[in-house]
């Protein structure tokens, strides 16, 4: 029974640390070009200056309103991510993941928030950052789009 119980914790320890591995991995994908301002511009998003204002010092009561602005940037971008004209309907395995991995800082702010502000957010950090990766390869495919048509 002990040793069942010490094979399931060391595979879910692994698990996690693949899975945030994972998800820093893509996080730090390079791009080309930086499309993630020029998105959030073109379509009123705020991911940009949340990021900005959690790495200068945003106050602990203002963390429950920068969630929310990223949880709408969310909801806009993966609308945009599946209704794009390339790829349309589908989502990459690694959106997939980062999709998760939102959810769960989501769920982890939330847990968090009042009881240990700093780590709350960097919570809302990673969220802002799926957020650009996002945004980034919205940026790639419209820049695929309009190099395809161009020709």
């Amino acid at each position: 029974m002990v040793v069942t119980a010490l094979i399931i914790g060391i595979c879910l320890f692994l698990f996690v640390y693949w899975f945030r591995s994972t998800v820093i991995l893509i996080q730090r994908t390079g791009w080309k070009g930086s499309y993630a301002r020029s998105i959030a511009s073109a379509n009123q998003l705020s991911f940009v200056g949340v990021k900005d204002q959690l790495h200068g010092q945003a106050p602990d009561n203002d963390l429950p309103n920068l969630f929310q602005a990223l949880q709408r940037d969310y909801k806009v971008l993966t609308y945009l991510l599946g209704h794009a004209a390339i790829q349309a309907g589908s989502y990459t395995t690694e959106q997939r993941i980062l999709m998760l991995n939102f959810r769960l800082m989501g769920l982890w702010f939330s847990a968090i928030r009042r009881l240990r502000p700093a780590h709350a957010k960097l919570a809302l950090l990673e969220m802002s950052g799926t957020l650009e990766y996002f945004a980034n390869v919205m940026g790639h495919r419209f820049a695929t789009l309009a190099a395809a048509s161009g020709r």
